[in-house]
């Protein structure tokens, strides 16, 4: 009864419609496992740019705690100037700030300055104070 029941053609669509669906399952497998792997990798890297910033703390490293504190002198001076009205500009080649712009915002003038070190601090001071 079984014998005569089974029927070729229909068996083997069967065997080969199971056969594309076991292969579309094994790739799709195949696929998630690559991504799976990718994600593991992109995951370690963060934890270890994670771990890098931590180390460093909210201030940065202990490197760039001691320059910063060196610089920080420079920086609170130029915030100063800069609330006066008076930006100044570091020059590319030397490195050191030969350049200021004073902008009176009552007059609406503004003056570019190049700073020369042959004239006293005390000129420019008043100078800067003259122009505000």
């Amino acid at each position: 009864l079984t014998i005569e029941a089974h029927n070729p053609t229909l068996h083997a669509s069967e065997i080969l419609a199971l056969d594309t669906q076991k292969f579309r399952i094994a790739k799709a497998a195949s696929d998630l496992e690559i991504e799976g792997e990718r994600l593991e990798a992109e995951l370690a890297s963060l934890r270890s740019q994670l771990d890098s910033l931590e180390a460093q703390g909210v201030e940065g490293s202990p490197a760039a705690n001691a320059a910063s504190d060196l610089e920080d002198e420079t920086i609170l001076r130029l915030r100063v100037y800069r609330s006066l009205g008076i930006d100044v500009e570091r020059d590319r080649e030397s490195g050191s700030f030969n350049k200021a712009v004073v902008r009176n915002r009552e007059k609406g003038d503004v003056h570019v300055v190049n700073v020369d070190p042959k004239f006293s601090r005390f000129f420019y001071a008043e100078y800067f104070w003259g122009s505000l």
